[in-house]
């Protein structure tokens, strides 16, 4: 009898949980992290500009809020609607298609004249920003081995905030001698120069060829790379759950997940607008104060080196203890801090290192809750589940830096606006606590591993 005929069975997840993290793996969460990157680049640089650009255009900093926003909200279209065709289309080409509509817009948004200008450009950037949001954290979580996985999600997250700190510091070497513009030129070359790069380079996720074309000539070609003995036999793929395909937003809300899946929501619009209004608002109103544009980047730098640690810090601990306390802990330290962080502008030294620990707890948590999101849902609703969850959030930037703007036309100080902010910090804490109870977890299990349900 000719064995070579029998079909051998794999097991997609099996296959990337027991090996190594291969040259594959790394290239797919390399291409995965510049976006991210460029993603933390394009939506915190806005904030050092707003004075440069309001002063050459003639718009008050205060009417920057909606200018804030327009990415924000664009974002949330974004996610919402390519997230979602990221189940049926394939996490790749959707990040691709994203990653050519944010270079282009962002480029165009050093041509604009006028505030609507500003806020239609501003919107189409989020939107592609948005859109290969859910992809690349669907893509990381797909080829991520189970044991590293909030560890990677978490270090792709940190790249969000690593883009701001290069885009702090780019924009105190750029502006002074080439003018805000350059800062677009610079966010909107470089992801056109990396689609180059991407577009023959980067895999597809395995797991989603698993579930759409699992004998296609892509989903060998990757099997093969990763199991080279695969190359001459053919294989049936097993393992995952052919009942999953034809995800939904129903799917999101069936039985005990739709709780969840509110929760979650609750926690991230909070955590969003936390971390997109301190990080728009605080270097505007500190340059507003006098603060010469160099010490304004040095502390947008600082709230993002925090938040970069916090993020990788905070997802290695989940790996290890589990998500819940920590988050509920990360969220009670930010308000701790966000209080006084508006009247530290006297000490130069105590604002950094209070706005170094926001963003080390804010936006660890927020890496944090990427993780839930990424894990919470099987693989055919993954890019609708991470895409909803980021949606979500991104309602919550577009209402912070809003809100922001209308209190301070309401002359409300910069420490009232912070103080202000505490509120949102300590809500997304409950829903933290109230999804412990709903989803019955505790210190002992594992931090919202897959869903049984994935694999049932």
């Amino acid at each position: 009898m000719n064995n070579s005929k029998i079909p051998r069975d794999v097991d997609v997840q099996a296959l990337l949980d027991a090996g190594p993290v291969g040259s594959l793996q790394r290239r797919a969460i390399l291409f995965c992290g510049m976006v991210a990157l460029l993603d933390g680049f394009d939506t915190q640089m806005i904030g050092v500009l707003a004075p440069s650009m309001g002063s050459a255009l003639g718009i008050e900093l205060a009417r920057f809020g909606p200018i804030f926003s327009a990415a924000l909200f664009g974002y949330m279209v974004g996610a919402l609607v390519i997230g979602s065709l990221a189940d049926r289309y394939g996490r790749k080409s959707c990040m691709l298609v994203s990653v050519l509509i944010f270079g282009v817009f962002t480029f165009s948004t050093a041509y604009a004249t006028s505030f609507g200008q500003l806020l239609l450009l501003r919107f189409l950037a989020g939107l592609g920003l948005g859109g290969a949001s859910p992809c690349f954290l669907a893509l990381t979580t797909e080829y991520a081995p189970l044991k590293y996985r909030a560890l990677f999600v978490s270090l792709l997250w940190a790249s969000f905030p690593l883009g701001g700190v290069v885009g702090g510091f780019a924009s105190a070497a750029l502006i002074p001698a080439w003018g805000w513009e350059s800062m677009f030129y610079v966010g909107g070359v470089i992801p056109l120069v990396l689609l180059f790069f991407m577009a023959p380079f980067m895999p597809e996720s395995l797991r989603f060829l698993a579930i759409r074309d699992s004998h296609g000539a892509r989903t060998r070609k990757v099997l093969v790379t990763l199991q080279p003995s695969l190359r001459e036999v053919d294989y049936r793929i097993v393992g995952h759950d052919e009942a999953s395909q034809g995800s939904s937003i129903g799917m999101l809300f069936s039985g005990a997940m739709a709780l969840r899946t509110l929760l979650l929501w609750g926690a991230f619009f909070c955590t969003f607008c936390v971390l997109i209004a301190v990080g728009s608002w605080a270097p505007a109103l500190l340059r507003n104060l006098g603060m010469p544009i160099s010490k304004a980047a040095v502390v947008l730098a600082v709230y993002n080196i925090g938040g970069a640690l916090g993020t990788v810090a905070l997802g290695r601990l989940i790996d290890k203890f589990g998500a819940p306390r920590l988050l509920i802990a990360a969220f009670i330290v930010g308000a701790l801090c966000l209080a006084p962080l508006g009247y530290a502008g006297e000490s130069f030294g105590l604002l950094l290192c209070l706005i170094g620990a926001v963003g080390f707890s804010m936006s660890g948590a927020g890496g944090g809750l990427v993780v839930l999101a990424a894990t919470l849902y099987p693989v055919a609703s993954r890019g609708t589940g991470i895409g909803w969850a980021l949606g979500i959030g991104r309602l919550g930037s577009v209402a912070g830096p809003l809100v922001g703007g209308l209190l301070l036309q309401q002359q409300w100080s910069m420490g009232e606006l912070f103080l202000a902010l505490c509120i949102p910090t300590l809500l997304a804490a409950c829903f933290i606590g109230a999804l412990v109870l709903a989803r019955g977890f505790g210190r002992d299990e594992q931090p919202l591993p897959d869903m049984a349900a994935e694999t049932a």
